[in-house]
């Protein structure tokens, strides 16, 4: 049986192995993506911000998903301004949110790579 361990130390070997674990369960489990697909979420806690784990996240969506698109609310510029610096631009703009709430949403596309 598999004992529960409590993390007393966040550094970058633990993020190397959190991103496996993330990888091998997206491969098991999201056997419903197709080409084309959009990330709808992709959230890492605080701490591991600006350590290049959700460029490495978003490149193996890109790379092994074929992801094209994404979504971001217009308020969150920290996102906005990173999908911005991993290739994508704005597509189109909603004023409302999914819900039909008055969040605006930037629908970006992955921008045509170059040879």
């Amino acid at each position: 049986m598999n004992e529960l361990i409590e993390v007393k130390k966040r550094d970058g070997k633990l993020a190397d192995e959190l991103f496996q674990v993330w990888q091998k369960s997206v491969e098991a489990t999201h056997l419903f993506l197709t080409e084309k697909e959009k990330v709808e979420m992709l959230f890492l806690h605080p701490d591991f911000f600006r350590h290049g784990i959700g460029t490495e996240l978003v490149n193996y969506a890109i790379h092994k998903c074929k992801v094209t698109h994404v979504d971001v609310n217009e308020q969150n510029r920290r996102a906005y301004e990173f999908y911005l610096s991993v290739g994508f631009k704005v597509e189109s703009r909603s004023e409302l949110d999914e819900q039909g709430n008055p969040f605006s949403i930037l629908h970006l596309k992955l921008k045509e790579q170059s040879c």
